[in-house]
């Protein structure tokens, strides 16, 4: 028979305390790195929301200054083509931009409470999660 003594029994608890809180803590500095990520991505995908906000208005305020430049002008058929392909290309352009975005961005999560929500039942209890 294998009986501990007090002094064991709490030497073997500190123990388990001491590996837990260090547990505790290497979880606590990975979550850390993970907001700083997360923060890192936010404003990512802002100033692309920027740029690509910028690129459009370029694209509109270049068609603007053609169509104004080239309202009253004379064109040959060959140059009115040259216009018109310019015009098309940048329309184009646009759209491509347009799908890209629409490609490359994820579909918005249906559960935005922070943590996540739902419920934790990893301890044969049930937890609210959070």
């Amino acid at each position: 028979m294998n009986v501990f003594s007090w002094d064991e029994k709490l030497d073997r608890i500190l123990h388990q305390q001491e590996w837990m809180i260090k547990a505790l803590q290497i979880i606590h500095g990975k979550e850390i790195k993970i907001m700083a990520t997360l923060e890192d991505l936010v404003a990512d995908v802002a100033e692309e929301e920027t740029v690509g906000d910028s690129v459009v208005t370029l694209l509109h305020g270049i068609k603007t200054q053609l169509d104004d430049v080239l309202k009253n002008a004379k064109l040959t058929p060959g140059q009115q083509a040259q216009v018109d392909a310019v015009f098309s290309k940048m329309e184009s352009n646009k759209a491509k931009l347009a799908q890209a975005v629409i490609d490359n961005t994820d579909a918005a999560p249906t559960d935005t409470t922070v943590g996540g929500g739902g419920t934790d039942t990893t301890a044969g209890g049930t937890v609210p999660a959070g």
